[in-house]
């Protein structure tokens, strides 16, 4: 996958953090096999998604309204409503929090019992339409928030560090500066 150019500030900045080189818009045309950009295009999009999934950052946050769908799950549940097909992970159904925190992991809520997200839906044996609060993917820098900006530089930088600079010390101070945002 390429890197659009809109996604150039975040990947230069975690670039800088490990003193290499940073991406034109020009090389993504003329040369976007350099060894920079062929790592970011592997894994820019995978570090951004885990970052938004992990936290509940405010401008990821979207409601909305599900109603039942047309194809009922062939199991133990009578309703299935399909997620929005930018959604990470769901937080709350109906005010009810869907996974909570703890022991450095998200798990589910067993309060949630009567509903179960399940690949790429939510199954239940309520009709009723849901109120659904959720994560949403997020790829437009303008969109983003600053602080999210810089954990991801730096979430990036850690993850690239090796590969790019080929010092193990350049991960463990990205890592430690993406550890204290």
């Amino acid at each position: 996958m390429a890197i659009d150019a809109s996604e150039l500030p975040i990947v230069n900045g975690a670039l800088d953090i490990l003193g290499q080189r940073v991406i034109t818009e020009a090389q993504l045309i003329t040369t976007p096999d350099n060894r920079s950009s062929k790592l970011a295009a592997r894994s820019y999009e995978l570090q951004r998604d885990m970052l938004l999934r992990d936290h509940r950052w405010n401008f990821a946050m979207k409601r909305v309204t599900l109603s039942v769908a047309v194809t009922a799950p062939d199991h133990k549940y009578d309703f299935a409503f399909s997620l929005p097909s930018d959604s990470l992970r769901i937080v709350e159904i109906n005010n009810t929090p869907i996974y909570r925190w703890g022991g450095g992991s998200w798990y589910e809520d067993p309060d949630a019992g009567k509903w179960k997200v399940e690949g790429q839906s939510i199954i239940t044996n309520v009709s009723d339409d849901l109120e659904v609060l959720y994560i949403s993917r997020v790829s437009t820098y303008s969109e983003m928030d600053p602080m999210f900006v810089n954990a991801l530089q730096y979430k990036c930088a850690a993850e690239w560090a090796v590969k790019l600079s080929g010092k193990a010390s350049d991960k463990e101070s990205a890592s430690q500066m993406f550890g204290s945002l």
